[in-house]
């Protein structure tokens, strides 16, 4: 019995972290970032890239941030998502990123669901 209760009690004590973060408040986020210039471009190549910045907008650094993002297909519905981590965001710094999408869907375009602060 000792060690479900342990069990239960690490179970109940690991969502705790995020909620007192306060990455789970939209508001809260949403007064310390923005997503700008978000861009979804397909190369010559073929290859399908996601570009923008993430600027922190408050005076407290950001350890960690993930942007959520929802994949559309040429008749606005949702094909996918995809994440796009950051890390060490200062206060009032843009931090720029550029990742692949990597979706077996035709995608057309993208659009900032979320970002949560870790």
């Amino acid at each position: 019995m000792c060690g479900s209760v342990k069990t239960l009690l690490l179970i109940l004590l690991l969502p705790m972290p995020a909620a007192c973060g306060g990455a789970a408040d939209p508001q809260e986020t949403a007064e310390r970032v923005r997503v700008e210039d978000l861009q979804y471009t397909r190369l010559e190549s073929g290859a399908r890239i996601l570009t923008g910045e993430l600027l922190n907008v408050s005076d407290e650094a950001i350890p960690n941030a993930q942007i959520q993002i929802s994949l559309f297909d040429a008749n606005n519905r949702r094909v996918g998502n995809m994440i796009i981590p950051l890390q060490n965001i200062g206060p009032g710094e843009r931090k720029r990123f550029r990742e692949p999408v990597k979706s077996e869907e035709d995608v057309h375009g993208a659009r900032v669901r979320s970002v949560l602060i870790l």
